[in-house]
């Protein structure tokens, strides 16, 4: 088994034993994947093509389902799924503009001193405003796949993890560990951020 598979088997065998509710992941085909490849544009890297043929995707609190109206598609600790990448994806490229610093948009404040790329691929959600972007600049050398942190209300971009599966095993880890990646999780990874962007 490959590392991807087994961090979605442990995660899986979890939920099956103390989530009554689940039924499985829906999952990526073949033809999907490179759908959004085709896309994007992008070429992807094979750690998140291969998660996405295994869950595409799952709410990360199968107990607390969260699908909001806000500019971004999904909701609090939701991974997003091919269709919502597409849609999150495209609403970025018509209103931030690659290259550009964000804008003010329908009243809402986006963070204006960061450059938006087109590469940064939207995978992740937690309440709208905190996302996990897929870094996919071709002039990153060794760091292109990581994963950034991008909160849009505080204006904060920092570096998640090296790569999707370092993103998807810390997720899973607090799965594990303790049910969820919960709002205590997602605070360590903010302030971990505020702090390396401060320094």
């Amino acid at each position: 088994m490959s590392n991807i598979e087994i961090i979605w088997d442990k995660v899986f065998k979890y939920w099956k034993t103390f989530e009554p509710s689940f039924v499985g992941c829906n999952v990526a085909t073949k033809k999907e994947v490179l759908e959004l490849e085709e896309y994007l544009q992008i070429k992807l890297p094979d750690d998140f093509k291969e998660s996405l043929k295994m869950c595409n995707a799952y709410p990360l609190e199968p107990t607390n389902v969260i699908k909001s109206s806000c500019f971004m598609t999904g909701g609090a600790g939701t991974l997003y799924t091919i269709d919502e990448i597409q849609t999150s994806h495209q609403d970025f490229k018509e209103y931030m503009f690659d290259g550009y610093a964000y804008k003010y948009i329908d009243s809402k404040i986006f963070p204006k001193n960061i450059v938006w790329s087109n590469a940064w691929i939207p995978i992740y959600s937690w309440n709208c405003d905190e996302l996990a972007l897929l870094d996919l600049r071709e002039n990153i050398g060794e760091q292109y796949g990581q994963v950034l942190y991008l909160d849009q209300e505080y204006d904060t971009l920092g570096v998640w993890a090296k790569s999707y599966e370092e993103f998807l095993k810390s997720i899973a880890d607090a799965i594990l560990d303790h049910g969820a990646f919960n709002h205590d999780d997602m605070k360590n990874v903010r302030d971990r951020i505020n702090k390396e962007t401060r320094n």
